[in-house]
Formats: C-alpha cells, sequence, structure tokens
C-alpha cells in the first residue's frame, strides 16, 4: 500500500472544500472497498478524506418519503419500525446477507457502492439515491445509478470523483408495504453463488398490480423483469400463475447472462417462493 495523507471533515461543506482543493483524493467512510483497491494497486489518491464523522445518520419519515442518511448503519435500518412496516423487502434483503459483521457494520452508503443485497430491495421500491459535489446537490433513480454492464466499463456507478452520497428517498406506497425479498444459495454462505428476488406488488381487488420484480446475482447490477411483471398485472395468485412468473424471471437471468449455471434454478426458487410470501402477508 501506498503512504497517503489523511483528512477528517465534519461537514458536507468541508468535505466539499476539501475534495476542491484535492480533486483527486477519495472520500471513505468504512473504508473497505478504498483499502482493497489500494492493495491491489488498482488506483490509490494521495489524500483519503474521512466522512465517517457527517451527520448523516438520521431517518426521518416524512409524509410521502422516507429520508434514509448514507451513514445509517444496515443494522438500524433493517430494524426500524417504520421501515418494517413500510419497506419490509428492505428489511428483508439486509437480514438476508449470511455475514452478521456486513449487518451489522455497514452502512447505507457503503452498500450501494458495493451493489449488495440492498440495492436489489432499493430498485423494487423505485428508491432515489441523493448525491452532492461542487456543482450542487442532484437525485437520480436507483436504477440510473448502476450503469449497464459494458455501458460504462471504467465506472461502476454514477457517482462522480467530487461527489458523495447524502442517502436515499424511499416513496411512501402500497405496493412496498407487501414487498418480499428472497435469496436462493448453492451453498451455507455469502462466499456461495446466489441468485434474489425483490418483489413490489399490490394486491387489488385480488389481483397482482404495479408490480416490480428485480433479479439480483446475475450480473453485476440489480435488473428487472419486466417480462415477469407484465405476466402478473391483472391477474390473481395462484400456484400456476407463480410458475409462469418465475419461467418469465428465468427466461431473463439467461438472456442477460449466457454463462448463468445453475443461477436459473435458484431465480425459479426465489420467485415462487417470494410471491407466496407476498401473497401471504396480503
Amino acid at each position: 500500500m501506498k503512504d497517503l495523507a489523511y483528512a477528517r471533515v465534519d461537514s458536507v461543506e468541508e468535505a466539499l472544500a476539501a475534495i476542491r482543493e484535492h480533486p483527486d483524493a477519495w472520500f471513505v467512510a468504512g473504508g473497505a472497498t478504498a483499502v482493497d483497491l489500494l492493495r491491489e494497486c488498482v488506483a490509490g489518491p494521495d489524500l483519503v478524506i474521512d466522512i465517517s464523522g457527517l451527520p448523516l445518520r438520521e431517518i426521518r419519515v416524512g409524509r410521502d418519503v422516507t429520508s434514509v442518511g448514507a451513514l445509517v448503519p444496515n443494522w438500524d435500518l433493517a430494524w426500524h419500525p417504520a421501515v418494517q412496516a413500510m419497506f419490509p423487502v428492505v428489511s428483508q434483503a439486509i437480514l438476508a446477507r449470511a455475514s452478521v459483521r456486513a449487518r451489522i457494520m455497514a452502512s447505507v452508503g457503503g452498500n450501494l457502492l458495493q451493489k449488495t443485497d440492498l440495492a436489489v430491495a432499493l430498485l423494487a421500491v423505485d428508491a432515489r439515491v441523493v448525491l452532492v459535489g461542487l456543482s450542487g446537490e442532484r437525485e437520480i433513480p436507483i436504477e440510473g445509478f448502476y450503469p449497464a454492464p459494458g455501458a460504462a466499463p471504467n465506472r461502476e456507478t454514477a457517482l462522480r470523483n467530487d461527489e458523495l452520497i447524502l442517502g436515499l428517498k424511499l416513496p411512501h406506497g402500497r405496493s412496498a408495504r407487501t414487498s418480499r425479498y428472497v435469496k436462493a444459495r448453492n451453498g451455507p454462505s455469502d462466499e456461495g453463488a446466489s441468485a434474489s428476488v425483490a418483489i413490489a406488488a399490490e394486491l387489488q381487488e385480488g389481483v397482482f398490480r404495479e408490480a416490480r420484480l428485480v433479479l439480483g446475482g446475475i450480473v453485476a447490477v440489480p435488473k428487472r423483469a419486466h417480462r415477469a411483471e407484465e405476466v402478473l398485472d391483472g391477474r390473481e395468485p395462484h400456484e400456476k400463475l407463480f410458475a409462469e412468473a418465475a419461467d418469465a424471471a428465468v427466461e431473463v437471468a439467461c438472456s442477460l447472462r449466457r454463462d448463468a449455471g445453475f443461477r436459473p434454478q435458484l431465480v425459479r426458487r426465489a420467485v415462487i417462493a417470494a410471491l407466496e410470501g407476498l401473497t401471504r402477508a396480503s
């Protein structure tokens, strides 16, 4: 690892002032990803700016939106009563991680950068990412935060070099209240290959409405299975429908990754389990 300078900031204004003066610096909070990159000599700044002291650890429940600070620990988000009630898929995605350390220590912002289970759930509830940089503050849909595979080879997210993540905005909606997350593994831990499914859908007059079904673990970024959503829309829940939606999701998975191996079977199992759980909860 190369020698580098360190600066700690206690406000967003200080953070932006530091990155203006040192445009090649890195923002770090937990720093796990940055440390890995430095170890492997993939990249390295001359200065790291520690933002772990920024006031970004609140969960605020508004009238139409719940705001989540980037430094909120996973554990706090997963067990927050409002999140469990209004966004169960988010809580379930965090708790699906086999690593207890990851559940407790990691932050929301770190999860976004590492594209963990949480990112899959956030796409299902149509979350927005709030960023701030030298050009000001902006919001982008979670789907736009992750470039499509191959679209931007040198960038894993839409985060600019001078930006940091302020947090998330989760829009309130009836479909999010009946959301579900299921992770199917080919092994006992996070080390084994897996596939995951997040679904948010409303049962209105006995039929599915506004379904959002998201696949994780197939390619580097979470992807919506639009064909499976179309299969569900306007139809009553029953076993044959679940199997049909699962088949549609498998087709999407195979189209995204030709060498998917046994992941399609995991996707099928996860879709059916998620739809069964969502129907019971409704």
